[in-house]
């Protein structure tokens, strides 16, 4: 069933600067909706620590299936999408078209080359728990910004 939500979706430096650029990007794109869903599975409650979950699991799925070895992107944004099913609980969605003006923030860091070797190609719950996915996310946070600053 479709929704619309705060969603974490991680991009590439390309894909960045053509928001920044007024393009929108076309999906099909893999995001983290921050729902009930998803703080039910983190033990959290709805809001803010939802959010907060959202954000952590977008910046694995980025190192896992989008940055490579490449510095770590993630949009906020208030956009339609689709659960995608069996992963209902980890909050993955698709998005299928985003726009800078559903762009509320966006987060970088920089590249963690053994989370990205030990991550590649696993799925959200094997990444999360691998070492060094937990070490980045413990000790190389992504910065915020504000949509200003995507020029």
């Amino acid at each position: 069933m479709p929704g619309e939500a705060l969603v974490m979706v991680p991009v590439e430096a390309s894909q960045l600067a053509a928001l920044a650029a007024g393009d929108s990007l076309d999906g099909p794109l893999r995001g983290i909706a921050a729902g009930d869903d998803l703080a039910e599975t983190f033990g959290v409650e709805p809001g803010e620590a939802a959010e907060a979950a959202a954000l952590q699991l977008a910046d694995v799925l980025g190192v896992t299936q989008v940055f490579g070895s490449g510095d770590r992107q993630v949009v906020v944004t208030q956009v339609a999408y689709e659960p995608v099913a069996d992963e209902e609980g980890n909050g993955l969605v698709t998005v299928r078209n985003l726009r800078r003006s559903q762009v509320l923030a966006f987060f970088t860091g920089p590249a963690d080359a053994e989370a990205s070797r030990q991550g590649s190609g696993l799925g959200l719950d094997d990444a999360w728990a691998s070492p060094a996915m937990q070490h980045m996310l413990a000790n190389k946070s992504l910065g915020w910004h504000d949509l200003s600053e995507l020029v």
